[in-house]
Order: C-alpha cells, then structure tokens, then sequence
C-alpha cells in the first residue's frame, strides 16, 4: 500500500471549485436509477454498478465510447440528484 501523499491531496483540494459532495443511501440509489434509465435510453446494457458514498463504478456495454458513456452516466445522475435536492444547486 502507497502511503498518503498530502502534498498531492493539497493540490488537489486547491483545484476544487466546490466542496466535496458525499452520496447517502438515498442519493445513491437515485445515481443508480439515474444510470439504469440512460441505459434505457441508449440501448446500452449496465452489467455491473458499485455507487460508493463519492464515487461510482460503471460495467456497461454499449456502442459508444467511453467518453461519451461518462459524459451521459454524470449528465443523468446530475439531473437526479438536482431533482432530489434543487436548493443544493448539485
């Protein structure tokens, strides 16, 4: 295992424009749904999922490229959560 490495941590605590934000049970499953309606939506199958309190892991298979997928995966998951919580401005 790497030890910490703080002064890494710092620069990229410096680089954020906003402070971290953590997903409870109840955003997680939104994330979650949000990921399987894109799916839906674009004809790609979600074969593995794995949504953690601030980050998320994806499986899917799709024509399309990554970039792309990641792109749609966040777009739909912020449209959730703001539609959980609007006054957060997620």
């Amino acid at each position: 295992m790497l030890e910490p490495d703080e002064k890494r941590a710092s620069y990229e605590q410096h680089l954020m424009d906003q402070p971290p934000y953590e997903l409870d049970s109840t955003r997680r499953s939104a994330v979650l749904d949000a990921l399987k309606e894109v799916c839906l939506h674009r004809g790609w199958r979600l074969l593995a999922a794995y949504i953690r309190t601030n980050h998320v892991h994806v499986i899917v298979e799709g024509e399309a490229p990554p970039e792309r997928m990641m792109n749609d995966f966040k777009a739909y998951a912020s449209r959730c959560l703001n539609r959980l919580n609007p006054e957060e401005g997620n």
